[in-house]
């Protein structure tokens, strides 16, 4: 498996505070596509200030471009998920990673790469992290005009719509795709609804708030 492309160290922040920072490796500082997108995610999270369960951008430094972010005491949910989860910590989960994608979308905001591994646990709350390839603003998008997109996501985890010609496809329907193969690989659940969101047809997948009733 390829080492991915930003390097997250730990480091201590304001008032001794434990923080993230996140930068591309040196081996990839050429590469202006992945630039854009650590770019981009430092203005999505600066867009998606205190909205709610999404990762904290504490500052943005320059040469070379680092984002220090809060740090994630209870790493990610694909370790998390490495030993049994309590049924009620996993519905508590399952609640908190649908709301925030919510509220990410109400701000005009559409992850497209919902995974275990971009949802981080802080204080035992979750966090949706990793907004690079998220598409927003106006026309919605992550990379600048002229930029085109094959393909983003993490198969199997995101829409398959996001598998060609990936450019333009900015519903609010892959994150509904990817929440639910996300929930559905921690939390045991036999609703129809969530089980739905799986549709490789995105005019067939129930909304947010309709998984998120569904949930409790």
């Amino acid at each position: 498996m390829p080492e991915p492309a930003s390097l997250i160290t730990r480091s201590v922040g304001a008032h001794n505070r434990p923080c993230a920072r996140k930068q591309l490796r040196p081996s990839d500082h050429a590469r202006e596509d992945l630039s854009l997108r650590l770019r981009n995610e430092a203005a999505v999270l600066a867009h998606l200030a205190e909205s709610p369960g999404v990762i904290r951008l504490l500052n943005v430094e320059q040469d070379p471009l680092t984002l220090v972010l809060e740090w994630a005491d209870g790493g990610s949910l694909d370790q998390r998920m490495r030993r049994p989860i309590d049924p009620g910590e996993a519905e508590r989960f399952a609640r908190e990673i649908v709301a925030a994608t919510i509220a990410c979308h109400a701000r005009g905001v559409v992850h497209r790469d919902i995974k275990p591994s971009n949802v981080l646990i802080v204080r035992g709350a979750i966090r949706l992290a990793d907004f690079g390839v998220a598409a927003w603003g106006d026309p919605p998008r992550a990379l600048p005009e002229g930029w085109e997109e094959a393909e983003v996501g993490t198969p199997p985890w995101s829409a398959p719509e996001l598998r060609q010609n990936a450019t333009g496809v900015v519903s609010p329907s892959v994150d509904a795709y990817g929440v639910a193969k996300t929930i559905l690989a921690f939390l045991e659940t036999r609703s129809p609804v969530v089980a739905a969101a799986l549709s490789t047809d995105p005019a067939r997948r129930p909304t947010l708030d309709q998984i998120a009733h569904a949930l409790g």
